[in-house]
């Protein structure tokens, strides 16, 4: 029912005396023209949203607010005058009015909000309020205005205000303090004002038309991935008054040919030159930190593997005589004070000499992109990460006798068959973080002395393992440490034995036993509590705690399926096996029941295997065989695919939460 008028003849008509037009009031109707008396003050939020056939509004200065979405998805409205005394545009007030040509923002109007005219693809003239103070995200997105006038009062521009605009030159007066959102292709041209102080996150990103820009001193910030993918910028001097450049910055900048770095600048983020393969970098005297994790990652708490696009790559780096910590030795950047290679040139032909530590970061190896076998020189004891990714022909790696650590994700990716590791290495208390791959050798320990055999022995009868998959290790092809594989070959032969066992039972079971009593046969021995099997034979399955498999089985393979679901079980089970032993109170629960849990830190999450979304409670003493829990998982199902081939994938798929 309608309460501020009524439409006639395609029109509104409206009430004697009315001061408002409620929210959604005139929402999709069918009118053409509307014309507000001068007794309203105010528009609600979607009062004439999606109103197609609207051609032309007249508001009267009566009107002091109009609110969200107001006139959104109007696509017929050519033409629309505000009324003065209107103090902002709000959110999304004329998004997709797509036949809106141009429009004048009166005075009075301070800010405009985000969205406020986003999708409005033939607004062509826009004539800026004098008064005008803050352009808010998306505020013009994907219009047609290819020139504007800012006026003095303007003091931030934001993300996307004016993305994909197709804007070839702009200026930006000095009034503007913070500037951002002008991620437009066909831009030539940029005039910055001595006064600006910030370019914004993503400012410039894919401006391909870009060859140069001069940048003011008063600028102090450069935020991320503020000029990426500005393919055809060459030159670019940063001003002496920065001190914070952002991850991304420069990120996809081919063409881009030297950046200098300013005094006061004290970090490289990892991925601030990814991608500029013509660039001379020159670090100044007060950059400490090169190639570390960005701000946003820590942030999101994204691991670098998961946040590897690209790497940087530059053609050349220098650094200031003067810097106190950094400096290039044998063409390769290291921190002086730790003795910690931070990144290789193009150019270099060795690592640099007495070095203790290795933290590339991704950071580009081009040296040793081809090399078959890599040796780490003697002397270094920790090696975060080495960008295994790139280096798709290594097929040894060879850690030195001094090596005591690794970062977490060292291992992954890797490309190598074997690696040697020293003994010291392997006994060190926090191996399992390493997850030793599943099929490669580890090599190397020549001699092992008795002490060495007895303290190996002991871990493994204490429950200790290779890693999570259970890797043997090797010498030329022979086992180093026979008394460790004599125990494991016997508890696997006991296990393989129980369930050949099971199988065989489950084989000699009579040909009338019901297909229910069959799977009780199955699983309840080997301690797995079978749930129920429906009317369309599918088996449900506990495996541990809130983690069940689905599979339907068929009549004339169910003993087969079985014993494939056993197998599958067992697996998954065992990968649990140490994480459920060090738990004081191992606990695992799903998707569906986290909103119970949510807002405790008391759970790590993971998604071992498609549709599992899984977490396990954490306590003092647990906490890493957890993490170690969720990647054994992953390895359990990548053997359970490699094994099973299409039959595992069909039980993949209805692996429901519950």
């Amino acid at each position: 029912m309608l309460t501020s008028g009524y439409i006639e003849n395609d029109q509104v008509v409206f009430f004697d005396g009315v001061d408002k037009i409620y929210q959604k009031e005139f929402r999709g109707k069918k009118i053409s023209s509307v014309i507000i008396p001068d007794t309203v003050v105010a528009i609600q939020s979607e009062a004439f949203a999606g109103c197609k056939n609207l051609t032309a509004i007249a508001i009267p200065d009566s009107v002091k607010k109009i609110s969200t979405h107001c006139f959104e998805g109007c696509s017929g409205l050519t033409k629309i005058v505000l009324p003065d005394g209107l103090k902002a545009i709000d959110e999304y007030v004329f998004k997709d009015c797509t036949s809106l040509e141009e429009i004048v923002i009166p005075d009075s109007v301070t800010r405009i909000a985000k969205g406020a005219f986003s999708g409005c693809s033939s607004l062509s003239k826009v004539v800026l309020s004098r008064k005008l103070k803050t352009i808010c995200e998306e505020a013009f997105e994907k219009c047609k205005i290819e020139s504007i006038v800012f006026p003095d009062s303007l003091a931030a521009i934001e993300k996307d205000a004016f993305m994909e605009c197709p804007f070839t030159r702009l200026h930006i007066p000095s009034t503007v303090k913070s500037l951002s959102g002008f991620h437009c292709t066909p831009l030539e041209e940029v005039i910055l004002d001595e006064g600006i102080e910030t370019i914004g996150e993503e400012c410039f990103r894919g401006c391909t038309s870009l060859v140069s820009l001069s940048i003011p001193e008063s600028i102090k910030m450069i935020d991320r991935a503020a000029f990426m993918d500005c393919t055809t910028l060459r030159t670019l001097k940063l001003p002496k008054e920065l001190d914070v450049l952002e991850d991304e910055a420069f990120r996809g900048c081919s063409q881009l040919e030297r950046v200098d770095i300013p005094e006061g600048v004290t970090r490289i983020h990892h991925l601030v030159f990814a991608g500029c393969t013509s660039i001379h970098v020159h670090l100044s005297s007060t950059v400490m930190e090169f190639n570390t994790v960005s701000d946003q990652e820590r942030k999101y708490r994204i691991h670098p593997y998961k946040f590897q696009w690209g790497y940087n790559d530059m053609a050349s780096l220098s650094v200031s005589s003067a810097n106190p910590v950094l400096a290039m030795e044998s063409n390769c950047l290291v921190n002086k004070q730790k003795r910690e290679l931070l990144y290789i040139s193009p150019d270099a032909a060795e690592f640099p000499k007495n070095l203790k530590s290795i933290h590339l970061s991704f950071g580009s190896l081009p040296p040793l992109l081809d090399v078959e076998e890599l040796i780490i020189p003697k002397g270094v004891t920790h090696i975060s990460n080495l960008p295994f990714g790139q280096m798709k022909k290594l097929k040894k790696l060879v850690l030195p006798e001094t090596m005591q650590s690794l970062g977490r994700d060292f291992l992954r990716d890797y490309p190598f068959s074997s690696i040697s590791v020293p003994p010291t290495l392997l006994l060190a208390d926090d191996h399992f973080y390493y997850n030793w791959p599943q099929k490669v050798n580890l090599i190397g320990v020549e001699s092992v002395s008795e002490e060495l055999r007895s303290a190996i022995e002991k871990r493994f009868s204490n429950g200790w393992s290779w890693g999570g998959s259970g890797t043997c290790v090797y010498l030329g092809g022979q086992l180093v440490f026979p008394a460790i594989e004599v125990l494991r070959a016997r508890e696997e032969a006991k296990a393989r034995e129980r369930l050949q066992q099971r199988k065989q039972e489950m084989a000699e079971k009579v040909e009338d036993m019901t297909l229910s009593s069959l799977c009780k046969a199955a699983f309840e021995p080997g301690g797995f509590a079978f749930d129920y099997l429906d009317s369309k034979n599918r088996l449900t399955v506990t495996i541990f705690d809130s983690l069940k498999m689905q599979y339907i089985l068929q009549m004339n393979s169910a003993r087969d399926d079985l014993a494939f679901l056993l197998d599958v079980a067992t697996s998954y089970r065992e990968a649990l096996k140490t994480y459920i032993s060090a738990s004081s109170d191992p606990h695992l629960i799903t998707r569906s029941e986290w909103k119970g849990y949510e807002g405790t830190e008391k759970y790590i999450s993971g998604e071992p295997f498609p549709g599992m979304l899984i977490y396990l409670k954490l306590d003092q003493d647990s906490v890493l065989e957890a993490f170690q829990a969720l990647d054994n998982l992953e390895v359990a199902y990548a053997d359970m695919l490699r094994k099973y081939g299409e039959k595992a994938e069909k039980l993949v798929g209805p692996i429901k939460d519950y």
